[in-house]
């Protein structure tokens, strides 16, 4: 009897044990790690664009994450200093000058996790504007270049 009251004894001592170290080992892991969270994703269609002065952009972006966001920040980390505004995910800018524009946008979540992406726009020489198209005149009209019309 007194055998099997040793074996019992030992049994859950054994049982004790396992459990505590499988439980601490659980809490552990659980502290040490981020779990399951996982860095904001940041989707962009266009990283290079070439536009002209005076061409008013929309640098779109589309932001993720599998938890909270905490911050959406654009901004300009070089080229000429421009002046430009911040929506939500997106940045509204018109360039004034020719020069390589780099904008950077940084996101970061409520667990400390960042993730950043930039785009480059290369602004070179004013608008190309088109003159309208000269009208074809009959013969009896008169080509005005002034109104670009036919006069009779």
């Amino acid at each position: 009897m007194n055998r099997l009251i040793a074996a019992l004894i030992i049994a859950v001592i054994v049982f004790v044990i396992l459990f505590t170290l499988c439980l601490g080992f659980a809490i552990f892991k659980h502290i040490g790690s981020t779990g399951d969270n996982n860095a904001p994703v940041i989707e962009i269609n266009d990283t290079d664009i070439r536009a002209s002065i005076g061409d008013p952009l929309i640098l779109n972006a589309t932001v993720s994450d599998d938890g909270k966001i905490a911050s959406i920040i654009w901004d300009q980390v070089a080229g000429p200093k421009s002046n430009f505004t911040q929506i939500e995910d997106d940045l509204y800018f018109t360039p004034t000058v020719n020069g390589t524009f780099i904008f950077k946008l940084e996101v970061q979540d409520r667990k400390q996790l960042m993730t950043t992406k930039s785009i480059q726009v290369v602004v070179q020489g004013p608008p190309v504007l088109q003159p309208p198209p000269k009208p074809v005149c009959t013969p009896q009209q008169v080509y005005n270049a002034t109104t670009n019309k036919c006069d009779a």
